[in-house]
C-alpha cells in the first residue's frame, strides 16, 4: 500500500479507474465466450438432434425400399415361375403324346 498526496491520490485514481475497467472489459469477454459456448452447446444439440432425425427418417426409406424390392422380386419369381411351369406342361404333353403314340423321330428329340 502506499499513500499519495491530494495531487498524486487524483491521478493514481484515475489510472486505478483505468485498471478496473480492463478488468471489468476482460469479464465481459470472458463472459461472451462463455455465453458463445453456451449457445455453441445449444447449436449442437440441435444439430444432434437434426442428425438423429435424418438417420430415422433414411433408415425408414431404406425400409420401405427394401420391403417394396422384396414384393417385387417375389412377384417376378413368380411369374417366371409360373411361365416355365406353363411352358413344362406344355412340352410334358407333347412329349406324353408322342411316347403314347409312339410317334417321335430323331429331329423330335433335337427339339
Amino acid at each position: 500500500k502506499a499513500f499519495f498526496c491530494t495531487k498524486d491520490f487524483a491521478h493514481h485514481r484515475q489510472w486505478l479507474s483505468g485498471e478496473f475497467e480492463k478488468v471489468i472489459e476482460a469479464r465481459n469477454c470472458l463472459q461472451e465466450v462463455v455465453s458463445d459456448r453456451k449457445s455453441l452447446a445449444d447449436f449442437r444439440a440441435a444439430l444432434y438432434i437434426h442428425i438423429e432425425q435424418w438417420k430415422t427418417d433414411a433408415l425408414d426409406k431404406i425400409q420401405y425400399t427394401a420391403e417394396k424390392t422384396r414384393g417385387q422380386t417375389a412377384k417376378i419369381l413368380d411369374d417366371k415361375t409360373q411361365d416355365v411351369d406353363n411352358g413344362l406342361y406344355g412340352v410334358t404333353k407333347q412329349l406324353r403324346e408322342m411316347q403314347e403314340m409312339d410317334n417321335y423321330v430323331e429331329d423330335d428329340l433335337d427339339q
